[in-house]
């Protein structure tokens, strides 16, 4: 338990004392499985930006859009409801709305009758594709020197 800085006999004061002298030279710590959560971190942020930057680039096309139509149609019904549902969306918590598109995708699923929205890639998943990969290309590279020699 010390390993993980997890021991309950040590006061939770030093135990943040320790992590904390930890992040400061760079060891963020140890997982539950005993990994650094420095490698998690350094893979985690680039999946967090790929999303942040496909929400930017589909956000920003569709709030300009939504916002040309209703300029284009002021004080109709539809600028009214159009500017309803931006100060919704707004107003509204960000897993409020993941929540949402979750419980849609499960629906969309139920009413064709399979999975047209999968769930997202687990690391099992990646490391599946990648030892998939690795032994395909060592395959290839095998044939290609043995035809080559």
């Amino acid at each position: 338990m010390n390993d993980y800085n997890l021991n309950p006999d040590t006061p939770v004061v030093v135990r943040f004392a320790h992590w904390a002298n930890g992040v400061a030279h760079g060891d963020l710590g140890r997982t539950v499985t005993g990994g650094e959560v420095n490698d998690e971190f350094g893979r985690r942020i680039g999946v967090s930006t790929r999303l942040l930057l496909i929400a930017t680039i589909l956000g920003s096309i569709g709030g300009v859009l939504v916002v040309a139509w209703g300029a284009i149609r002021q004080y109709r019904m539809s600028d009214r409801v159009t500017t309803l549902a931006s100060f919704s969306v707004l107003a509204m918590p960000v897993f409020v709305i993941a929540v949402t598109f979750k419980l849609w995708a499960i629906d969309i699923n139920d009413a064709v009758g399979r999975k047209v929205i999968d769930r997202p890639l687990t690391n099992h998943d990646i490391s599946e594709h990648t030892d998939d990969f690795e032994r395909r290309w060592q395959s290839l590279t095998q044939h290609h020197a043995n035809t080559h020699q």
